[in-house]
């Protein structure tokens, strides 16, 4: 079976009680969080990118273009809560693929 990787940008919110959360503003509902490290919380961002990913294409729906770098911000409050700073960075997910991808995101066949 093979494997494509797909890229979306996430922001990584720091909370007020010193979590750390992560949200990806082109997929909506797909977010994880309450990590006490950015390392915990990136490996858990790529865990909710591929699942949300893979329920996508299982559905036969077209996955949003990922935003560009430059459009993205940190935002002063997420759901009524402050935002206590964060950083954005892209998670890659690498999805097993039985099936005709969409050409609409980034696209990097493992070789």
């Amino acid at each position: 079976m093979e494997t494509t990787k797909y890229a979306y940008p996430a922001q990584f919110i720091n909370e007020e009680n010193g979590s750390i959360s992560v949200f990806f503003p082109d997929l909506h509902g797909c977010f994880t969080g309450g990590y006490d490290t950015l390392e915990e919380s990136a490996i858990m961002a790529v865990e909710a990118l591929e699942g949300y990913i893979e329920v996508l294409l299982e559905n036969g729906e077209k996955l949003p273009t990922p935003s560009k770098f430059a459009t993205l911000s940190i935002p002063s409050e997420i759901a009524g809560a402050k935002v206590c700073g964060g950083c954005i960075m892209f998670v890659v997910a690498d999805v097993a693929t039985a099936h005709n991808p969409t050409e609409s995101i980034y696209r990097y066949k493992k070789r």
